[in-house]
């Protein structure tokens, strides 16, 4: 089950591996690890006068993962994982497959110049940060 909290925005890394954090696969859905900008939306919400700040709503779904089934529930309001552990294997293997040829470039470090312009110049947004 996903739970919510208020992320870091930027984690500075020097990581060469790409992660793979959901598959489609089918009518089922897997996400794994923390997913940034986890929420609902609705035709008035948010819009401009409310003050959600999207990339800092995180759903936590850890290593065994959230699994919904999309076609049933394509809000992703239920996590199925647990009612579902071959369905959920299946996918964790298939997830296994794709890594054996990921292409994983090195992308170097994490400018912590763009991460403070996010967090204070953009309200959590991307933007330019070099002047």
């Amino acid at each position: 089950m996903a739970t919510y909290s208020v992320p870091v925005l930027c984690v500075d890394t020097t990581a060469d591996v790409t992660e793979i954090n959901g598959l489609i696969y089918g009518d089922y859905k897997l996400l794994l690890g923390p997913n940034p900008q986890a929420g609902w939306t609705g035709p008035q919400y948010p819009n401009a006068t409310t003050n959600w700040l999207s990339g800092q709503t995180i759903a936590h779904c850890g290593t065994g993962g959230c699994l919904y089934n999309i076609k049933e529930d394509p809000t992703e309001h239920n996590d199925i994982a647990q009612q579902n552990p071959a369905i959920l294997e299946k996918l964790h293997q298939r997830i296994a497959q794709i890594k054996t040829t990921l292409f994983s470039p090195n992308r170097g470090r994490v400018d912590p110049a763009a991460c403070e312009a996010a967090r204070v110049r953009y309200n959590g947004y991307w933007g330019p940060w070099l002047n």
